[in-house]
């Protein structure tokens, strides 16, 4: 096994809770914790993007939302993983799949690098925009698919079978600008793991000359 970097993107339900108004809300009481609902990752190496929505699993019913076996599938890619690109992901994408982990009873995974290309824009560049849509239209590698807005996500978490069929649309396209904007902005990520390395100490075969770090 070639051992490359795993581009990363979750998506989430909404946190449902009571409120006395809609303005400057103060939650009185949270009735069901935010969730993820889709998830979307790609082994550099290999051309197929993998999404999987809670409707996919067995065991799915309309309008619940148990994220316990996509978050079980999470672990298994992570634990793999040596090096995993995510936008943002050092403040939200992993430390919400951490607290799934957690809220699951699963440990840990194996070590892994976190490559978030929201702050090696910030540390590297100087972009009017760091958002992934932005960078990525910036860059001339496309932009995020549309979603319709909030509509998309209540479609969702009510088993609307379209819905789910278009936020995996969405989510792979995430996947798909976070890997071409990852490989643009990579050359300049000075403290990148050497992934030739990686694979010489796993025993597994090393990189061409073409393929950097």
């Amino acid at each position: 096994f070639l051992h490359d970097a795993l581009p990363i993107y979750i998506e989430t339900s909404p946190s449902l809770g009571y409120v006395w108004t809609a303005y400057d809300a103060n939650v009185l009481k949270v009735v069901e914790q935010s969730k993820i609902i889709c998830a979307a990752w790609q082994w550099l190496v290999e051309d197929k993007i993998t999404c999987r929505a809670l409707s996919d699993y067995s065991g799915y019913k309309a309008g619940k939302l148990d994220d316990a076996k996509l978050v079980k599938e999470l672990w298994e890619v992570l634990d793999e993983a040596d090096v995993v690109a995510a936008h943002n992901g050092q403040s939200f994408d992993i430390k919400k799949i951490n607290a799934r982990f957690i809220a699951h009873g699963l440990s840990a995974p194996s070590t892994y690098k976190v490559i978030d290309t929201l702050l090696v824009s910030r540390k590297h560049f100087r972009f009017d925009n760091n958002s992934l849509d932005q960078l990525g239209q910036y860059l001339g590698e496309g932009q995020k698919a549309p979603t319709g807005g909030f509509a998309l996500w209540e479609g969702c978490m009510k088993g609307d079978k379209q819905s789910w069929l278009r936020m995996k649309v969405y989510n792979s396209q995430d996947i798909t600008l976070l890997k071409n904007v990852y490989m643009r902005l990579r050359p300049f990520i000075t403290d990148h793991p050497n992934l030739n390395v990686i694979n010489k100490a796993k025993g597994g075969a090393v990189f061409d000359g073409a393929c950097p770090t």
